[in-house]
């Protein structure tokens, strides 16, 4: 089996992206981020400006943030990159990424997990986590990548 696609990104998709490789992390950072930075805020009302507080207040809003700021960083420091469109091909043995700068393998049996999410599936190769977008292929296609990562370890 050998399947292909292409993908166009945006900002929105890349901040979906990086969002959702944050994974359960990602989301515990945006449900405690504000109740940390509400908690400085309120240190800061009851004791005035206190070096302490102030810090409480920036990590809540950096936590709350973390997720946004590395997607807004990533689509600037790349965006040469992301203006032309990515070509995924996905076949028994693994998966190759292309970029106008660059070509990324992997094979399946190098990946410590594979996890399939609404918008991507993402592949765990050592210590990153490759993204690659549903989108970039006919539902048909996806079906048939969905059972092929099946068989790949998922955490």
């Amino acid at each position: 089996m050998q399947v292909n696609g292409e993908f166009q990104y945006t900002f929105g998709a890349l901040r979906r992206m990086v969002v959702e490789t944050y994974g359960r992390n990602g989301r515990i950072m945006r449900m405690a981020g504000p109740v940390v930075a509400l908690a400085g805020l309120l240190g800061l009302i009851l004791r005035g400006l206190d070096g302490q507080i102030l810090a409480i207040l920036f990590c809540g809003l950096f936590a709350t943030a973390a997720p946004d700021l590395a997607a807004l960083v990533s689509w600037f420091t790349q965006r040469r990159m992301f203006a032309h469109p990515f070509r995924y091909t996905i076949t028994d043995t693994g998966a190759e990424i292309r970029s106008a700068s660059s070509t990324f393998q992997v094979a399946w049996s190098g990946l410590t997990w594979v996890r399939t999410r609404p918008d991507m599936w993402l592949l765990r190769h050592g210590a990153a986590t490759i993204a690659i977008p549903r989108a970039a292929f006919t539902p048909a296609d996806q079906t048939a990548i969905d059972s092929l990562t099946a068989g790949v370890k998922t955490a």
